[in-house]
């Protein structure tokens, strides 16, 4: 028996797997997920999270390169560069952490006006000010 999925119900799929802590099986749903929609930020990120969180420092920070390349709105381009420059930081290279910061910052300046934005807006002056205190 085959069941086609769309890129959204494999995403959904995903963050229940990640939630359950399969991490596994969420990343190889995030992977099909992606596979069917290469464009969709949202998958992608959920993907380069659950890299992320298996200690892939090399694969997720290549996943979300290539988030950042196929980002187009302010909003998407604000969340993967503020989760580059948290991978960046903690893989201590403060200088790619700055920039991605600084490009987050920009971006945000464009998006769309929530609750999330303003938040991600203090979570990334907070990361500015404890990496130029470095």
């Amino acid at each position: 028996l085959r069941i086609s999925a769309d890129a959204s119900t494999l995403s959904d799929l995903g963050l229940a797997y990640y939630e359950s802590g399969d991490l596994s099986a969420a990343i190889a749903s995030f992977r099909r997920a992606v596979s069917i929609d290469s464009k969709n930020v949202h998958v992608r990120l959920n993907l380069c999270n659950a890299l992320a969180e298996t200690r892939s420092g090399n694969e997720a920070l290549a996943c979300l390169t290539e988030a950042a390349e196929v980002a187009q709105r302010p909003d998407d381009i604000m969340f993967v560069e503020y989760a580059l420059a948290q991978t960046f930081a903690s893989a201590g290279r403060k200088t790619e952490a700055l920039r991605s910061v600084d490009r987050a910052l920009r971006a945000s300046q464009s998006a769309q006006r929530s609750q999330r934005v303003a938040e991600v807006e203090q979570s990334l002056r907070e990361l500015q000010r404890l990496l130029q205190s470095e």
